[in-house]
């Protein structure tokens, strides 16, 4: 049997705030992301100005980063040989906070993708204007 969250618990309080106690981690989500592929009204997440720098002519959906639950930039991974970069192209700039943390993020996901002993970095291209 599932219950419904409870407002006097901590994790009932914290979902069902409109104003989180905290901003939300920073993630990447992988192209074609369900997110923003299939969610009914992805302007929660995606602003209408930025759509079409996520979501391309035949409904091709980038891969994108959030920011605080929003979607902030696009993201790439390349690699070649024993190396791989993963470049972060923001919309606008990032927030010190949040650079740290998209960061930290970002990296995890460049291990994961790249050889066990490969050398990682990344990088981030200047906000688009």
């Amino acid at each position: 049997m599932v219950r419904p969250l409870r407002p006097t618990s901590p994790l009932g309080r914290a979902a069902l705030s409109k104003t989180p106690s905290r901003p939300a981690l920073p993630r990447l989500l992988p192209t074609r992301d369900n997110l923003l592929l299939a969610h009914r009204h992805r302007e929660r997440v995606l602003p209408a100005d930025l759509r079409p720098h996520v979501i391309l002519t035949g409904g091709h959906v980038q891969p994108t980063f959030l920011i605080d639950g929003f979607v902030a930039g696009i993201w790439d991974w390349e690699a070649s040989g024993r190396r791989g970069c993963l470049r972060l192209r923001p919309f606008a700039p990032v927030p010190a906070g949040a650079r740290e943390e998209l960061v930290d993020e970002a990296r995890a996901l460049a291990r994961f993708l790249a050889a066990e002993e490969a050398a990682v970095e990344v990088t981030f291209a200047a906000p688009d204007s």
